[in-house]
């Protein structure tokens, strides 16, 4: 089974406020117990392969494991050209074996962090990820969003899995890993406007 890690609890409440119940997106919920942010993000991107929906625990460690490749994605990388943000993935293969060619999709959701106009959600098409040897990073590019960053900030959360399930592969996808619990990340950061506002990182 596929799980996910957030980095960023300041996602936590813009989802909750901004996104809840939307497709591609993040349902989330502080736990009164723990005290920590627990939630279900949809990861699944190809419409055609089973759609999946996995719960997270924010803070949540990632096993170590080295037998076989280990595909996780490492962080999102920006690049914001005018109002165009292109949006990559550092993957990387953590394993002691190369990994076959898969693929990789994400969903980037727009946020006012004033919660005054509507988010957005960016489904972007699902990416080929190349062969990557052991213990080695590829920078991917998965596409281009549209950030209205004229008048104010604009929040970026970007949720993401490599190695998706296919039809043929619906439990643990292309690639066999010797950890098929961290194919998933969900991160936040910020578009500044004119009035640049304190919160999360900026988007780099």
């Amino acid at each position: 089974m596929k799980k996910s890690t957030i980095r960023n609890s300041a996602c936590a409440a813009a989802l909750l406020l901004g996104i809840a119940g939307s497709a591609g997106a993040c349902e989330m919920y502080r736990d009164g117990v723990l005290g920590v942010w627990r939630g279900n993000c949809k990861l699944t991107i190809d419409p055609k392969a089973p759609q999946i929906a996995q719960p997270f625990i924010e803070g949540m460690s990632r096993p170590i494991l080295f037998k076989l490749p280990d595909l996780t994605i490492r962080k999102f990388k920006f690049y914001l050209l005018g109002q165009s943000l292109e949006v990559y993935a550092d993957v990387t293969n953590a394993g002691d074996q190369s990994s076959i060619a898969t693929n990789i999709g994400l969903t980037v959701t727009t946020l006012d962090p004033a919660n005054v106009n509507p988010s957005v959600v960016n489904t972007l098409p699902v990416a080929a990820v190349p062969a990557i040897p052991a213990m080695t990073t590829r920078r991917i590019y998965v596409g281009t969003v549209f950030v209205n960053n004229t008048a104010q900030d604009v929040d970026v959360v970007t949720s993401g899995m490599v190695d998706q399930v296919t039809v043929a592969q619906p439990i643990r996808g292309t690639v066999i890993e010797s950890n098929e619990t961290n194919n998933s990340l969900i991160d936040m950061c910020r578009v500044f406007g004119p009035a640049p506002v304190l919160g999360p990182p900026g988007c780099n």
